[in-house]
């Protein structure tokens, strides 16, 4: 099998059609998304379900428990400590 002229523009054209139809792919994906979150609710907010919060104020609970699971793990103790 030889390289000539005529197989490389083939195959340089399959890699453009391929590279553009994953671009394409990617953008629907993003706008189908983007479209998607002005239709959820509004999180809950640490404050609003905690209270006695003075540091970790203004995140939504899931981040706040992630955050404090980390901390624990750093610290080795937790809430019955």
């Amino acid at each position: 099998m030889t390289w000539n002229g005529q197989k490389m523009r083939q195959w340089s054209r399959r890699g453009i059609v391929a590279a553009t139809g994953i671009a394409v792919a990617g953008l629907i994906g993003g706008v189908l998304t983007a479209a998607q979150i002005p239709s959820q609710e509004k999180p809950l907010l640490a404050e609003e379900v905690f209270n006695n919060l003075h540091v970790l104020k203004g995140i939504p609970v899931d981040d706040f428990l992630q955050t404090m699971g980390i901390m624990a793990a750093a610290l080795q103790f937790d809430c019955s400590d």
